[in-house]
């Protein structure tokens, strides 16, 4: 159990930053990210609306065909963008450290990265398993589109690098600068799930399950400072869940190779959220997070002392 004190066990700092407390920075950046992600998006929206003579709610309605995912793909490179910039402003002139700081060190980093896809991977396939076995799934047949699935594993990329490094690099960062790394890693892990709550079909299960995939996405970082592991993860997560095993990502509808149909209670199935919203991930979750934390742990991972 961890035994340090809440507000002194913390980061030291970068340099001296221009606003002392790290939880103000991280709360500004919050804030900051969800006016430039909505700005960025909804330029890029627009243009495609100009570029392809539809509508705005004709675009969002066809997300999920191949064109689709072409303009989303459009739309997350423009989000990615806007995160890079913001987080680059952030760390310049208001933390006086630098982007590269946040955790893009690759050397030695490539087993966790690989384990990051691995851990991704597993907890789809195991539910996917789970909700098949119990009669809650049906397999209805299988389609596959290299132009479409190419499409997917690039916007997957991009997701997973916007999402980790305004989460886990720059506001977990920051908050460890202000409090200790657990209490930083569940304040950065509510508000992560708090930027889905407008997905389509959210609940209180997807809610729970989105803070707990939070916390795994983080538990690496705050022992080891790098994103790889939780960008790995992130994407295989993701890319396993809706491009290949055909669930709903966060409520998101994507072309799957696997088409599938749940059935049953939407608690064990997670409905139209997806996976995400099912209690079957919560138990998974809780698993992975305590395996990982283990794992990485200074106190009980490979950095013991013996």
């Amino acid at each position: 159990m961890y035994t340090g004190n809440l507000f002194t066990d913390t980061l030291p700092p970068d340099e001296e930053p221009v606003i002392k407390h790290g939880w103000i920075r991280a709360l500004l950046y919050f804030f900051a990210f969800l006016m430039v992600s909505f700005l960025f998006q909804a330029v890029s929206l627009y243009m495609l609306a100009v570029v392809t003579g539809q509508g705005v709610q004709a675009l969002m309605e066809s997300m999920n065909t191949p064109e689709g995912a072409l303009y989303f793909t459009f739309i997350q490179f423009f989000g990615l963008l806007g995160t890079m910039l913001l987080t680059f402003l952030f760390r310049r002139y208001l933390d006086r450290g630098s982007l590269m700081s946040l955790g893009f060190d690759v050397k030695g980093r490539l087993p966790d990265a690989q384990l990051g896809l691995g851990i991704g991977f597993g907890l789809i396939a195991i539910g996917f398993v789970l909700l098949l076995l119990l009669g809650n799934l049906t397999v209805t047949g299988f389609q596959f589109s290299l132009s479409t699935m190419a499409l997917y594993l690039l916007l997957l990329i991009m997701v997973a690098l916007n999402e980790e490094i305004s989460v886990r690099g720059y506001i977990l960062h920051n908050l460890m600068h202000s409090v200790n790394r657990y209490a930083a890693l569940v304040i950065s892990s509510l508000l992560f799930s708090v930027m889905h709550l407008l997905n389509p079909n959210f609940s209180l299960i997807s809610f729970v399950n989105i803070v707990l995939a939070g916390i795994l996405l983080g538990v690496y970082y705050i022992h080891r400072q790098n994103l790889w592991f939780p960008i790995a993860l992130h994407f295989a997560w993701n890319f396993f869940q809706g491009p290949v095993f055909g669930f709903e990502v966060s409520g998101i509808n994507l072309l799957g190779l696997v088409q599938q149909q749940v059935q049953g209670k939407e608690m064990l199935t997670g409905g139209q959220f997806g996976f995400e919203g099912s209690i079957i991930l919560t138990l998974l979750l809780a698993g992975a997070i305590y395996v990982t934390n283990r794992l990485f742990s200074p106190n009980t991972g490979a950095d013991a002392q013996v």
